[in-house]
């Protein structure tokens, strides 16, 4: 097994791995609606950007404090 060495790490790779497999899924209307992995990662990499151009740099701390959903 690879030694990851951080969560970011970990989700790489199981984004690379598992990227058309349901990650997430929001009950809506009483079904559950689900996002890949991908479209997860590309969330993910969007919000990366958002913080990058904010000037949150590698290192520094960020706390979001909200109700648990995809969007966070």
């Amino acid at each position: 097994m690879p030694d990851y060495q951080t969560l970011v790490e970990l989700f790489e790779h199981s984004r690379e791995k598992h990227t058309d497999n349901p990650y997430f899924g929001e009950k809506e209307d009483g079904e559950y609606q689900w996002i890949t992995y991908g479209e997860f990662g590309e969330r993910m990499d969007a919000a990366r950007g958002a913080l990058a151009e904010m000037g949150i740099q590698e290192g520094d701390t960020v706390a979001i404090i909200a109700d648990n959903r995809i969007e966070w």
